[in-house]
């Protein structure tokens, strides 16, 4: 198994606070090269376990996340109708991909459960932009829940891609500026 290891929210606080690309006394500041799976031109393969630390508004959280499946066009369309008798539409020129994943939470603020939504949580990009909220049902088990430090949830979430895009990409948590979190590759 793969595994990175990313600090999504500490890198973006560094930046903001560093004033990530102005200038110093000593010329321009640098910007630090994102490791992989941080980043859309360096998102992590497939099957890796990112480990990510991210804030929302309980505050900071770490959890490892590791898409595990992923079923694309007519196959994601056959695994929904496994569970259910229709599956939602995509957008026109858009195709389903359904992604299992696994969310274990390892640390959360005191007392706090985090909940995992399971169509809005991950995002695709696609065509070099962020793929519109499906409206497409999730394979069963669907991702999402509530979950407490040391527990794990597993299940499925579906997007939708471009037609004719070879290299979506996975994203989660990023902040309410599309900054930061922890990107995968959407193909193999």
């Amino acid at each position: 198994m793969k595994h990175l290891t990313m600090h999504a929210g500490a890198l973006c606080l560094a930046l903001v606070s560093a004033g990530c690309g102005s200038e110093t006394a000593e010329g321009p500041d640098p910007t630090p090269t994102p490791g992989i799976g941080f980043s859309t031109s360096n998102p992590a393969p497939f099957n890796t376990e990112v480990h990510l630390t991210f804030d929302d508004l309980a505050g900071r959280f770490t959890a490892r996340i590791q898409p595990l499946r992923m079923l694309r066009g007519q196959a994601a369309v056959d695994r929904i109708l496994q569970d259910w008798s229709t599956t939602g539409d995509p957008d026109p020129g858009f195709e389903m991909v359904t992604v299992q994943i696994r969310f274990h939470l390892e640390t959360a603020p005191s007392g706090r459960v985090y909940h995992l939504f399971e169509d809005i949580s991950f995002d695709a990009f696609t065509a070099g932009a962020e793929s519109p909220l499906c409206g497409c049902l999730e394979p069963r088990p669907e991702l999402g829940g509530d979950v407490l430090p040391g527990g794990t949830l597993e299940g499925w979430t579906t997007l939708q891609v471009h037609q004719d895009d070879p290299r979506p990409l996975l994203t989660f948590g990023r902040d309410a500026l599309g900054r930061g979190g922890a990107w995968w590759k959407l193909y193999q």
